[in-house]
């Protein structure tokens, strides 16, 4: 028997009222969760079945024949890597049962598992401290190049124009 278990490692969770936010750090994915969906992932603690994940959407949602629904998130969640281990796959005769439990479910107007999910993208930034007169700003080598200092008292090091220069701040040093 499977006993779902939400993933919860290198994630962050923010519930809403009608959605759970997820991001992945590990894929660098954000997922939505509607209502049903996010219901069911809460759920999932390794010690509740299909069949007890179906009776909370019914008492919760009151959602009649709630298993397909369940079957459904569960396929979502493994798919999007939110669950522990990936839900088995379905016999051809399950699959044929929950596409008709589903249509009628459609008909029904029933809030059906939604999951939407964007991929992010990480740029590792690299940057390199220079001196004045050196070049400074974006691409410098492939890298940002960012004024070090080096200036004279009461001066700044600033880029200006792709050069790394000293700028007086109008104050004296001592």
């Amino acid at each position: 028997m499977f006993l779902p278990k939400a993933r919860s490692e290198q994630l962050t969770v923010r519930q809403l009222p009608e959605e759970t936010l997820v991001y992945d750090l590990k894929r660098n994915k954000a997922h939505c969760l509607n209502r049903t969906v996010a219901l069911v992932w809460s759920h999932c603690d390794g010690k509740q079945s299909c069949a007890a994940l179906a009776r909370i959407l019914e008492q919760e949602l009151h959602i009649a024949g709630a298993e397909a629904v369940v079957q459904l998130a569960l396929a979502q969640l493994g798919r999007r890597n939110l669950l522990a281990q990936a839900p088995p796959p379905l016999s051809e005769e399950d699959r044929i049962s929950r596409r008709e439990t589903l249509k009628k479910l459609v008909a029904a107007a029933v809030a059906l598992p939604l999951i939407m999910t964007i991929t992010t993208r990480v740029v590792a930034v690299t940057t390199i401290s220079v001196l004045p007169g050196s070049p400074c700003g974006p691409n410098v080598g492939g890298k940002i190049a960012v004024c070090l200092g080096g200036c004279k008292a009461g001066e700044i090091s600033m880029c200006q124009n792709g050069t790394c220069v000293c700028v007086s701040t109008g104050t004296t040093g001592s």
